[in-house]
């Protein structure tokens, strides 16, 4: 490399540690030709301590990333690593801060510290570090090392997607805007912070992430930040299930089972939710049991439904204590027992779903599972119509 040579020669004459370090960042880069990685590391660690030598402040940190946790393990030294980083920062070279916090939150070279390691972080941010903004942000959002702050979260990756990337060439990813669009989502319950959550889970979904693809979905599906528009719902929840995401399996299965944005398909449905709980979203095992309790896109298996009834209650999925409650009830994949049916549907009653006011207002109307009482059961249905719900209502339409 004919400006390698170059710059050697006008090191030889000048000596200059900025030089050294550059010449050093090339071998770093390992963009030297005809040289093997042992000797590309050697010269690396050569320049920079030359560099090093003449109490440069850049010269700490290069060499101090030579032993980083970004190397081969054979390369790493935590300590001798951590000492340079601290180094450079004395001198004030500011991302020498930000890798010093790294070392905090990995326990690189010193002892793990999430509160030190935020200290550190808010510390390059104040020196104007871009990557530093991002590691507030996730460590706000998370709740790490500091009180967990959405408003914070939001604040400091705004600040990082805005920033200039121009020099270091290095853009925020899809993550990083998934994340913001997350903030402005549980944000948005208390102010207008819908579009953005839209705008921002748009851009990560066209970045490639798969998460992202399936909030874009539900916004479409909920009209959240966007018109509600169920067809392009579905679009977006099917690239999210083909690249990954056992939420948006699920989801799509809800628009086979329904028809929402598609033809409706029960047995399509049950292959999502099926295949969305064996990608690890385990609150799809309700899904699973009420296809399988009510033979729906599948050969009806009351056995298994209860089966899948029951891991829903280990989750305290709160849905499953209707159905369970159903199972006693009836005798499906179980053995009959009023009084379990009727502790179920209380259960149901106390997590506010419509039904279960409607199942123990029966149970006290027939005396399944507890004393006979039918003036009392009618009242709570009753209460319940008046009060809106649409299970009561629809009881009484029924029954009188």
């Amino acid at each position: 490399m004919e400006k390698l040579e170059e710059m050697i020669a006008a090191e030889k004459e000048s000596h200059d540690p900025l030089l050294q370090v550059k010449i050093g960042k090339l071998y770093y880069a390992e963009i030297v030709p005809d040289v093997t990685i042992q000797d590309l590391r050697k010269n690396a660690i050569h320049w920079f301590t030359l560099a090093k030598e003449q109490d440069f402040a850049e010269g700490y940190y290069c060499l101090a990333s030579c032993y980083d946790m970004e190397q081969e393990k054979e390369c790493q030294n935590p300590e001798l690593a951590f000492s340079l980083f601290t180094e450079a920062a004395k001198k004030g070279f500011a991302p020498a801060i930000l890798e010093i916090a790294r070392c905090y939150e990995n326990g690189y070279g010193v002892e793990a510290n999430d509160e030190t390691a935020f200290a550190f972080f808010k510390k390059a941010a104040a020196k104007k570090v871009v990557f530093a903004y991002k590691f507030l942000g996730e460590y706000c959002f998370l709740g790490k090392g500091t009180e967990r702050s959405l408003e914070e979260a939001k604040k400091w990756f705004e600040k990082y997607v805005n920033a200039d990337f121009s020099e270091i060439g290095i853009y925020p990813n899809s993550d990083d805007y998934l994340i913001l669009g997350m903030c402005y989502k549980l944000l948005g319950r208390q102010k207008n912070y819908a579009k953005k959550a839209f705008e921002n889970f748009s851009i990560s979904a066209e970045k490639g992430s798969a998460s992202a693809m399936n909030e874009v979905g539900e916004c479409y599906f909920f009209g959240v930040g966007i018109k509600e528009d169920n067809s392009k719902a579905f679009t977006f929840f099917k690239k999210a299930s083909e690249g990954g995401n056992a939420l948006a399996c699920r989801n799509l299965g809800l628009c086979y089972s329904k028809g929402f944005g598609t033809k409706e398909d029960s047995s399509k449905a049950f292959r999502c939710f099926k295949k969305s709980y064996e990608m690890g979203n385990k609150n799809a095992c309700i899904d699973l049991a009420v296809c399988y309790n009510q033979g729906t896109g599948v050969e009806e298996d009351t056995e298994l439904a209860f089966k899948y009834f029951s891991q829903a209650l280990k989750l305290k999925l709160p849905d499953c204590y209707w159905w369970i409650g159903k199972c006693y009830e009836y005798g499906d994949g179980c053995n009959q027992d009023f009084k379990k049916a009727f502790s179920f549907y209380k259960k149901s009653m106390e997590t506010e779903d419509p039904r279960g006011y409607v199942a123990v207002g029966e149970c006290y109307i027939a005396g399944f599972g507890v004393k006979k009482d039918f003036e009392r059961g009618m009242n709570m249905i009753e209460s319940q119509a008046r009060a809106g719900n649409p299970a009561a209502k629809d009881w009484l339409k029924e029954n009188l």
